[in-house]
Formats: structure tokens, sequence, C-alpha cells
């Protein structure tokens, strides 16, 4: 009876085990592509930053040439 309390136990510590394992492999993978997604996030930012200098610098070259014309009158 003892060898059979003893074997319930070892089979509840394997799976219990496994399990850990599972769950450790699981959480490395989400912090894997949340790094990843980070990443992403970064070069967005820096991509979104030039972008929005580059449009500046449009609008400058814009305001250089005065307001544009008015639009016609409708009739």
């Amino acid at each position: 009876m003892a060898d059979e309390g003893s074997l319930e136990l070892a089979q509840q510590i394997v799976e219990l085990q496994v399990k850990i394992a599972f769950q450790d492999d699981q959480i490395q993978k989400l912090d894997d592509a949340l790094a990843e997604q980070q990443q992403q996030l970064l070069d967005l930012r820096k991509q979104f930053s030039i972008v929005l200098e580059e449009l500046k610098q449009v609008q400058n070259m814009l305001s250089e040439f005065g307001p544009p014309d008015p639009p016609p009158p409708h009739y």
C-alpha cells in the first residue's frame, strides 16, 4: 500500500514537472515575442520621426511659394 502511495506521489510530481517545463517554455516564447515587438515599435518610432521631419521640410518649402490660390467661387 505504501508503494502505491509513493508511486502515485511520484507520478504527480512528474506531471507537475512537465507542466512547469511547459509553462517555462511558453513564458520564454512570450518574452521573445514581446522583445521582438518592442524592437519593432522602436523601429517604427524612428521611421515616423524621419517621415515627420521630411513633412516639415516639405511644408517649409511650400510656404516659400506663398499661400495657395483661393478656390474659384461656385455658381
